[in-house]
């Protein structure tokens, strides 16, 4: 349903034209990774030869738009990895000056900085891989913290909604007591001999 396209933006930029044209805006994304540079100015960093461009974010990403993308998928270099939350500053940077949808990446620790960077106006989306796979916690636990705890306004793909559960200060779900633990015990029916 979605084609990301992320070195090409900066080598063949009318891919994104043709991709568009060919297939609906809707199914091309601009992949855009930032990094800041000396001056603390957002630039598009190359992962392909691990440089810094001289090419800004927000510009870049306005090309996308321009060129046919429905969407950008921005990743922070700088926070990737460091569970220091979301670059919010770049997020806000970069929300504002765009019509199409932005899914944000780098940098989740908490269920909370999903839910703060959700309140950014134009921020369709937020992603993390570190998240999810170095820790218990799953994409099911972590939208039923945003539901139920932050209120934020999402759907559930699971009849599994945590609907009943209490959550730790780390995000974590909290054991349920010992009585309620054996109120949601299966009975126990001994194997049928035939």
């Amino acid at each position: 349903d979605k084609i990301m396209i992320n070195s090409s933006i900066l080598s063949q930029p009318k891919l994104i034209t043709e991709g568009a044209r060919l297939l609906g805006e809707q199914c091309i994304v601009a992949s855009i990774d930032a990094k800041q540079d000396s001056s603390g100015n957002y630039k598009v960093f190359n992962h392909l030869d691990r440089s810094l461009t001289s090419l800004g974010v927000v510009e870049t990403c306005l090309v996308a738009q321009d060129a046919g993308a429905g969407e950008i998928f921005l990743n922070s270099v700088d926070q990737d990895g460091t569970k220091m939350g979301f670059d919010l500053k770049l997020a806000e940077q970069v929300c504002s000056k765009l019509k199409i949808p932005i899914t944000i990446c780098g940098g989740a620790n908490h269920p909370d900085d999903f839910a703060t960077a959700l309140k950014i106006k134009n921020i369709s989306g937020v992603a993390a891989a570190n998240f999810f796979q170095y820790s218990e916690h799953s994409v099911t636990v972590l939208k039923s913290y945003l539901k139920n705890v932050s209120r934020a306004d999402l759907r559930l793909d699971s009849y599994c909604t945590y609907g009943d559960t209490e959550f730790l200060k780390n995000g974590r779900i909290a054991r349920k007591s010992d009585e309620r633990l054996k109120e949601l015990l299966f009975e126990h029916h001994k194997k049928e001999v035939i």
